[in-house]
């Protein structure tokens, strides 16, 4: 079997810890999601992304987007991901890396789905540029560029407000993962009484930019932080790390 892999810092990291319990102080990339959730935002109209962040955002969706016809081929041919996972249950002060795993890629009405083998993966979906709160991103800038208008940092779909933040690789957002674009999603829940939104969940995404790789597009490290149910202050977590791909 050929394995064709992509280690980032934090793979280096996961390998080295499988199976034990890490603090959350020590869990490096998702410190930034911890912070965010349980925040309070505003909703500001005049708050915009930089040019940089666009730029980011674009290349971003642009090389999600080229990766389509690969995943598909994934699915005709059998060609397994291999992940790691670390999750954290609600209000847990540790949380579990999991040992390396395989997971196939299946179609389900138009999404790539994960085919699990022996392990459950924390998400059931694989990020795609159309996909989830990335297809709200990428369609936002988008639209916004296309009308020669600079991209809001606030997205307002009609339910949640969704604030997003993008860094390239190499900044100081981005040292967990490196030769990766960084994606920052928050989205907000309005405080009764208040014109404040409380973050409920942060998201973070880590695409590989590395021109010279087959797997450039890919998702090196997928992070989620939400509240929990019925509280201001407790959280739980879900992660997924690409270790790289296994016919």
């Amino acid at each position: 079997m050929k394995l064709r892999r992509l280690l980032t810092v934090s793979s280096i990291l996961l390998f080295s810890a499988c199976g034990e319990q890490l603090p959350l102080n020590e869990r490096g990339a998702n410190a930034d999601l911890e912070r965010l959730v349980g925040s309070l935002r505003v909703l500001d109209a005049t708050d915009t992304i930089s040019s940089e962040e666009a730029r980011v955002i674009q290349t971003v969706c642009a090389d999600l987007r080229r990766k389509g016809s690969l995943f598909n081929d994934f699915a005709d041919t059998g060609t397994k991901l291999r992940y790691t996972s670390e999750t954290r249950a609600c209000g847990a002060s540790e949380s579990t890396i999991s040992e390396p795993y395989l997971v196939g890629i299946g179609i389900s009405n138009n999404r790539f789905m994960y085919q699990p083998e022996n392990v459950q993966p924390p998400f059931s979906y694989v990020v795609t540029h159309n996909e989830d709160i990335m297809g709200t991103v990428c369609q936002h800038v988008q639209n916004s560029l296309a009308q020669g208008a600079t991209p809001r940092r606030v997205i307002l779909t009609g339910g949640d407000p969704v604030w997003v933040s993008a860094f390239a690789s190499g900044s100081s957002r981005c040292t967990m993962t490196p030769e990766a674009n960084c994606v920052f999603v928050e989205t907000g829940l309005k405080v009764s009484g208040s014109t404040r939104y409380r973050v409920r969940d942060a998201k973070f995404f880590a695409v590989n930019s590395d021109l010279s790789d087959a797997t450039r597009g890919f998702v090196s490290k997928r992070s989620q932080v939400n509240l929990c149910a019925g509280t201001e202050e407790q959280t739980y977590l879900r992660a997924m790390n690409f270790i790289g791909t296994q016919n």
